[in-house]
């Protein structure tokens, strides 16, 4: 018991040292080194860094997200930061930096995107978690990054040391292809070419998990409905969760069919299709892309009512047998149809010319 007591406060003298040593009349470039960053400040007294010196010296209202030593070591021995090199130094550090002077308590109300001082404005989350209201985190594709020390005061702005260093955020596509929860999401897009879906830019997309997959057999679905369901869990424009708390409904990328999402009793996001019954929950939010931002949820919405996420019979004119023609690519909201029974009696090969002509 005592060795908890013992730990407990070196660790809480150690964050009063810190906060004790950081000097607020000084730059953020002064501060690093004090900041808990240490080695990182060293390399960068390296007459090839006087750039990023005179821009921690001299630029004005500016929030840091200082990633600790150990946080820079980690990204250099995975090979995702080389300190050798001037510009991918310089680019990866103005990713951590955005305009103003935002502390803890106002980056608290709620997840904000962020444009970095990145070269190419990539934009960056933060935040509370979603976990912990009290936790301050940043979050970058599948990285995210807890502030162990915040508010830390500087003449020109104000530092908050991150446990882990940020990576650029990449494509829609890349980016799933990296979370195991959507390893089943990932394989039907690619093996099905539908990856398009998910290319254009400011989406949200509502990707369901390997479980939410597996209860439906998303492996057999019918092209068609595969489709239409892939569609329906894309919307138009960028929402973080913090944007969905208040009950809303919003446009999908199939046929402006609508969702509606809110937060339930217990605070999880819930996100209804269309009809009351077909719901699914948001098991983890704001995976920031390039082209906008991706929610886990753990059911496949039914872009077709009365399908409940499986083969409806009414859509099994769209891949009869397995004739490659009748797979659409984009023509998925044209009218059904059936034939006659009297043709399907007397002509059974003239059916299915009739349906394929009909479709197409």
């Amino acid at each position: 018991m005592v060795s908890f007591w013992n730990i407990g406060l070196i660790t809480i003298l150690s964050l009063l040292q810190l906060q004790a040593a950081a000097d607020p009349s000084a730059n953020i470039w002064s501060n690093i080194a004090t900041a808990g960053a240490e080695s990182l400040f060293k390399t960068l007294q390296q007459p090839k860094f006087a750039a990023i010196e005179e821009f921690f010296s001299n630029q004005k209202n500016i929030t840091f997200f200082l990633p600790n030593d150990a946080a820079i070591q980690a990204a250099t021995s995975a090979g995702g930061l080389n300190l050798t090199q001037t510009n991918s130094t310089s680019h990866a550090l103005m990713y951590h930096v955005i305009s103003g002077t935002h502390d803890a308590q106002s980056l608290l109300t709620g997840r904000q995107l962020f444009t970095t001082e990145s070269p190419d404005d990539l934009s960056l989350i933060a935040g509370p978690s979603t976990q912990d209201s009290n936790t301050l985190q940043v979050l970058s594709g599948i990285v995210t990054a807890n502030v162990i020390t915040k508010d830390i005061q500087c003449s020109n702005g104000i530092i908050h040391v991150i446990d882990h260093f940020l990576d650029f955020p990449v494509n829609t596509v890349e980016t799933i292809a990296q979370v195991d929860e959507l390893r089943s999401y990932n394989k039907l897009l690619t093996s099905q070419n539908l990856t398009n879906l998910i290319v254009p830019r400011n989406k949200t997309i509502l990707a369901p998990n390997n479980e939410a997959w597996t209860a439906i057999n998303g492996s057999n679905l019918p092209f068609g409905i595969l489709t239409h369901d892939l569609k329906y869990e894309i919307i138009d424009g960028i929402y973080l969760s913090s944007q969905l708390s208040q009950p809303i409904t919003l446009p999908t990328d199939y046929a402006r069919a609508q969702v509606s999402i809110q937060r339930d009793g217990n605070g999880q996001l819930v996100v209804t299709g269309q009809s009351a019954q077909d719901t699914a929950h948001i098991v983890r939010a704001d995976i920031l892309t390039r082209n906008g931002i991706v929610h886990i949820v753990d059911k496949v919405l039914a872009a077709d009512v009365g399908s409940g996420g499986s083969v409806d019979p009414s859509q099994t004119t769209r891949y009869l047998g397995s004739v490659p023609v009748l797979q659409p690519a984009s023509e998925t909201n044209k009218p059904k149809s059936h034939g006659s029974k009297t043709l399907t009696t007397l002509f059974p090969t003239m059916i299915l010319v009739s349906i394929v002509l009909y479709i197409y």
